[in-house]
């Protein structure tokens, strides 16, 4: 038998041995009592956070462990199965993220949950076999011996969350491809003054040398022989030319960088002085060396510490020739530990380099005097490359969509009458209303005055009517054909958000639906199957037709969309505002046209604009309120004599101020421009977000609607590029806005006792407010800049004509 049949033969018996694995493993799984053992704490914790209560409070996840996994088998103490006590270990991050498996028995959860574990051990050991250079298939069979070896089971087995930082570890140190104009990454740290060291091993390529930005200042000499061929790459780094190279001193570039110089076979030239760049490539194994001008290190500016590392083979190991093992974790620890522990006494001195001539900024430095930089950080500083960046965003977006997947499929499966709850079944009863003929609001007007006003249908007649053929299909059936359309929805809305921003790069978009896919208010919306993403796609649609000038389409998505709910009716005058007038007034008709038939079709539904309107515009103190009128209310709530008997007074013409002068300096800033779509596009988020501000109710799952705003902020963001603080506005104001306020220690019970705990409660139930008021000054300080950009075009022609 010949080596490969043997090599052949001893993968057969592994693939034997694997799949034979299988067999006690899934028996273990099937029958064992203490399965999902960590995954069951994690669990509770979640059914804890889903109740609203406290993960770390012992008491309460027992009582919620014993419910879970005793008391329904009615399990004793001394019971082979008896789950005991188990604390919840982890962050706080990990029982948010299974809070939505808690609808579902523990099981099943417990399988979702190994599946996505065993996805993610199996992408990190395929990928840690892959950078080591393993071909597809023996990569494959190793991976199939990480899943099933006893480390990989256990971790399964129980629900472990060591697997994410194995896959987190594997993502961090995962080398990114080399592409046309990008620079190959052939594991040098790309740091001045830093050691040059080897990071993955490849098959091929390699770093060339150590060169200046003008070629001439490369010098080459003959040295230990790095076994590899010389490459077309050089690090680059900005010296002056050397004296006794001839010509004056010129400079070329800033930093040191990756530069491509050409092909390894281009010829050699008859001049090596003019081309010695050429002449290193064609010429044998060399050791660069990088000089620099004597001159510039004096005048007051020393010259830089010598760089370890410099004046060795860059990529053929050590100068005995022995070859590195690539080490994936602890790159930096285990090359220092070598080249402290191998001393060479041919190891020339390093040479130093001369410093930039700008001024080194303060700040706290190394022994070593170089700066110390978090971007010098190895996670930060692979997120810096492009490659890498985009690699991680697109595994974050697989993952998120697979989430979203998963979610949905698992909710419109396990949907019950007992799930229909929330909004729906107000939904449905209006409907039902409407199709009979009766009075689409007697149960709001019913329940009026006591908290059950939350659960009576409360929107404009015209959605009942739209609803109304549902009815005779039965709740379970309507919603699950509701389910499906509010999906439909987010997905078009999502869609449409990607035509009307074109300037979005590849890397935005991943930004975008990784925004998108993880905001926690899109779950609460379908979870409660709101109508938002429905009038969430018509703005997008109308905003969509309102950039192509289809006027009377976007007119028609105006009215529809305040026919469902009443906020985008604020539209109107803004395309007023902005000069298209046609919009505005086939807006105005379409919606006069809607709400007459309404009427006519249903004689009680104008008690929608006398009754309901007047009510709800009232608002709530509830804390899951977050606009202004729920923070206002919740004051006036915890100080009803605040103000004396003028409380109450001064609350009503606070909120009313408050709303006009949002509303009215967001229409103030939204004027004609030349880039009317730039113009448009931000008019429209800003008066969506500042929309969720002054509205009487802003629950959280309203806030899916922000989407559009966000999805415009990353574009311009895109485009414009105006500074980094711009982008972390932007996150800040959707990580407020992601926030629930039972991520804060408010009070269990929802009773204030004492003062303290009113300041808690008022400063934690208004973080979304405080979001949607960062994205809303965001965005107008987008408009206000636009506005200046558009004033000063026309002026630099002139400008540059005087010149």
């Amino acid at each position: 038998m010949t080596g490969a049949g043997r090599r052949r033969l001893r993968q057969r018996l592994l693939i034997l041995f694997l799949v034979a694995m299988t067999v006690p493993y899934t028996r273990q799984l099937v029958t064992s009592p203490t399965v999902g053992q960590d995954f069951r704490a994690f669990f509770a914790a979640a059914t804890v956070v889903a109740h609203h209560g406290d993960p770390y409070d012992w008491p309460s996840l027992a009582r919620v462990e014993a419910q879970l996994y005793d008391a329904p088998r009615q399990l004793e103490p001394g019971d082979p199965a008896f789950y005991e006590f188990l604390a919840y270990p982890e962050g706080p991050w990990l029982a948010f993220a299974l809070t939505p498996l808690t609808s579902l028995p523990w099981q099943l959860a417990d399988a979702i949950y190994v599946t996505l574990l065993l996805l993610v051990l199996v992408a990190g050991s395929f990928t840690v076999f892959t950078v080591l250079g393993w071909r597809p298939r023996r990569a494959w069979l190793g991976t199939g011996c990480a899943a099933l070896s006893a480390i990989g089971f256990i971790n399964l087995f129980m629900g472990q969350v060591s697997v994410i930082v194995f896959g987190a570890f594997v993502a961090a140190d995962c080398p990114a491809p080399a592409g046309d104009g990008a620079p190959r990454y052939c594991g040098v740290h790309r740091r001045v003054g830093g050691r040059l060291r080897r990071r993955h091993r490849r098959p091929s390529g390699g770093l060339s040398g150590v060169a200046a930005a003008d070629p001439a200042d490369v010098a080459g000499r003959a040295r230990y022989p790095a076994r590899y061929r010389l490459h077309r790459e050089f690090l680059l780094s900005r010296t002056a030319r050397l004296a006794k190279d001839g010509g004056a001193a010129a400079d070329h570039g800033r930093g040191r960088r990756l530069r491509c110089l050409g092909a390894a076979t281009r010829s050699r030239p008859a001049d090596p002085r003019t081309h010695a760049t050429a002449r290193l490539v064609g010429g044998p194994a060399v050791c660069p060396v990088l000089r620099h001008d004597p001159a510039t290190s004096t005048g007051g500016c020393a010259a830089r510490p010598a760089a370890r590392g410099l004046g060795r083979p860059a990529r053929g190991g050590h100068h005995l020739g022995l070859l590195d093992l690539p080490v994936l974790l602890l790159p930096r620890a285990a090359v220092g530990l070598l080249q402290r522990l191998h001393r060479d006494p041919r190891r020339h001195a390093a040479v130093r380099m001369a410093p930039p001539p700008h001024r080194r900024r303060s700040g706290p430095a190394c022994p070593g005097g170089r700066r110390v930089s978090v971007r010098t950080w190895y996670g930060v500083r692979r997120l810096y490359e492009p490659r890498f960046r985009e690699r991680v965003l697109l595994g974050l977006v697989i993952i998120a969509a697979a989430y979203y997947a998963i979610w949905s499929i698992v909710q419109w499966v396990s949907l019950t009458p007992a799930a229909l709850r929330f909004d729906f079944v107000n939904y449905f009863g209006g409907a039902q209303a409407a199709a009979q003929g009766s009075d689409i609001y007697a149960d709001f007007k019913g329940s009026w005055g006591t908290e059950a006003w939350v659960v009576a249908y409360i929107y404009p007649p015209f959605f009942a009517e739209l609803l109304a053929p549902l009815t005779p299909l039965g709740l379970l059936t309507a919603a699950r054909i509701w389910l499906i359309a509010v999906h439909a929805a987010f997905l078009g809305s999502l869609a449409l958000m990607l035509r009307i921003h074109p300037e979005l790069s590849r890397t935005g978009r991943r930004v975008l639906l990784l925004a998108a896919l993880g905001f926690m208010p899109v779950y609460l919306n379908l979870k409660f199957q709101q109508v938002a993403t429905v009038w969430l796609l018509l703005v997008t649609a109308s905003l969509w037709a309102g950039l192509r000038r289809r006027d009377g389409l976007s007119g028609v998505f105006i009215a529809l969309a305040t026919s469902i709910k009443m906020t985008p009716i604020f539209l109107i005058p803004l395309f007023a505002r902005l000069g298209r007038l046609r919009v505005a007034a086939i807006a105005s008709a379409t919606l006069l046209a809607l709400t007459v038939t309404t009427m006519l079709a249903s004689p009680g539904s104008w008690q929608f604009f006398t009754v309901v309107l007047p009510r709800i515009g009232l608002g709530t103190a509830n804390w899951d309120n977050g606009s202004i009128d729920g923070l206002v209310s919740r004051v006036v709530q915890l100080s009803p004599r605040l103000l004396g008997d003028m409380t109450q007074t001064a609350a009503r013409v606070v909120i009313v101020l408050a709303a006009l002068s949002v509303i009215g300096l967001t229409l103030w800033q939204a004027r004609p421009t030349a880039d009317a779509g730039w113009t448009l596009r931000l008019s429209v988020a800003a008066l969506m977000t500042s929309l969720l501000i002054v509205s009487s109710v802003t629950w959280q799952h309203h806030l899916v609607t922000l989407l559009l705003p966000v999805a415009t902020a990353i574009a311009w963001i895109t485009v414009r590029r105006p500074g980094q603080r711009y982008a972390w506005w932007l996150f800040a104001g959707y990580a407020m806005c992601w926030i629930d306020r039972r991520a804060f220690p408010l009070p269990a019970d929802l009773q204030v006792h004492g003062a303290g705990q009113a300041a808690l409660v008022l400063a934690g139930t208004s973080v979304k407010l405080l979001g949607l008021l960062l994205l809303w000054a965001l965005l107008l300080q987008m408009l206000r800049r636009e506005r200046s950009s558009a004033l000063m075009r026309p002026a630099r022609p002139a400008s540059g004509a005087a010149a």
